[in-house]
């Protein structure tokens, strides 16, 4: 679901849990006020999870609420307000972003059907997406499914880079 500059305020709507199979949610560039939504570790299809350019805030964790996200492959928290320590007790569960096939790559897609009576017609949707480095915005067009970011940078978070990051994945974060 792209709401990417909708103007959305407020919190992010919890309603989005029953959308059990989503596969991405771009949440880009709104006014959302909010703290971290754990709750989406429940969506455990998702792929691509972009809150960049809100006004969350506070720390992002908790002790006792699992957030695996066994798919995720790219998340874009940057330009909010997260304060505290790197989460990287959940880092180490995205292993989607850690193991893959190459003879299994392809583009990230799905397929749109409509049935009407007997008739029924369907058609391809590639995944799009923008990731901003150093100030420099690139729209990709097509997304590989080997192709992973975390970009953490423009928050207040605390504390030393995990060093399985630098092995395994690769991650955008500055002040």
């Amino acid at each position: 679901i792209d709401f990417s500059g909708s103007k959305l305020q407020g919190k992010v709507p919890r309603s989005l849990a029953h959308c059990t199979e989503l596969e991405i949610l771009d949440l880009s560039n709104n006014l959302i006020d909010d703290t971290f939504p754990l709750w989406l570790g429940d969506l455990t299809y998702l792929q691509v999870l972009i809150l960049r350019s809100n006004n969350f805030y506070g720390a992002i964790g908790s002790s006792k609420i699992k957030f695996e996200l066994p798919n995720l492959q790219i998340i874009d928290l940057s330009h909010n307000g997260f304060t505290g320590d790197l989460p990287s007790k959940y880092f180490q569960n995205w292993n989607a972003m850690k193991f893959f096939d190459v003879n299994k790559m392809k583009y990230m897609n799905t397929i749109i059907e409509v049935r009407r009576n007997n008739d029924s017609w369907g058609d391809g949707y590639w995944y799009t997406m923008n990731i901003t480095n150093k100030g420099v915005n690139t729209e990709y067009q097509e997304i590989l499914n080997v192709f992973t970011v975390i970009d953490l940078s423009s928050n207040k978070f605390e504390g030393l880079i995990p060093e399985f990051i630098g092995v395994s994945i690769l991650i955008y974060v500055s002040v």
